[in-house]
This record gives C-alpha cells, sequence and structure tokens, in this order.
C-alpha cells in the first residue's frame, strides 16, 4: 500500500491582515483549494483570483509545481468594485483595437 503524502498548511491572504488556513496535499491541483475558499469565505469564482511567486494561479495547476510548501502564503486579487467588463474586451486587445483609458487620481480635499 503506497504511503500517503502529507498534507501542508497553506495560507491565504484575504487582506486587511486576515488569513485562511488551508491543508492540502501538494500532488492536488489547486483547484481543489480554491472550491475550499470559495465555499469558506462564500465568494464566486470570478470574486476569488489568487496569486503566488508573482503570477496568477489556475485551477489546473499542481500545487508542487507552482512552489508552495508548508507554510506558504498566497495572496488574493480582489476585483475593482463597480468595474464595468465589456463583452469582447479581451480579443479587442488582443487585436490592438481596444481604447486608451485614462485615469486621473487625486487626494481627497480634507
Amino acid at each position: 500500500m503506497p504511503k500517503k503524502e502529507a498534507e501542508i498548511t497553506i495560507f491565504i491572504s484575504i487582506g486587511e491582515g486576515l488569513f485562511m488556513t488551508i491543508r492540502a496535499s501538494p500532488a492536488s491541483e489547486f483547484g481543489v483549494v480554491r472550491k475550499e475558499l470559495m465555499r469558506r469565505a462564500h465568494l464566486t469564482r470570478m470574486q476569488l483570483r489568487l496569486i503566488f511567486g508573482g503570477r496568477i494561479i489556475r485551477d489546473n495547476e499542481f500545487i508542487y509545481e507552482l512552489g508552495i510548501s508548508d507554510g506558504s502564503t498566497v495572496f488574493t486579487i480582489w476585483p475593482i468594485v463597480g468595474g464595468v467588463r465589456e463583452k469582447g474586451l479581451g480579443s479587442a486587445i488582443k487585436k490592438g483595437t481596444a481604447s486608451k483609458v485614462e485615469v486621473e487620481v487625486s487626494s481627497i480635499p480634507n
């Protein structure tokens, strides 16, 4: 009988200094971790984007392939509240036909 692989602890930073803890096998696809987070945090897939090592994690990647080990921290990327996503914008960007968007940032007056 094969030896059961030990589970590792993964910390998920959800912002504001808050963390969730997930235990998983390094041989698991990260989609298993994402589904558990969605269930526990009552979030949809679109609300829960995760990043580790400077890149977005895809569900079909194995935990060990990502370099995630016991005690690693994965970070959430939250979508902008009130943002609008136009249908087909992704293909327009790939073709170079999307229009440029400028954003002005200023301080809040006292």
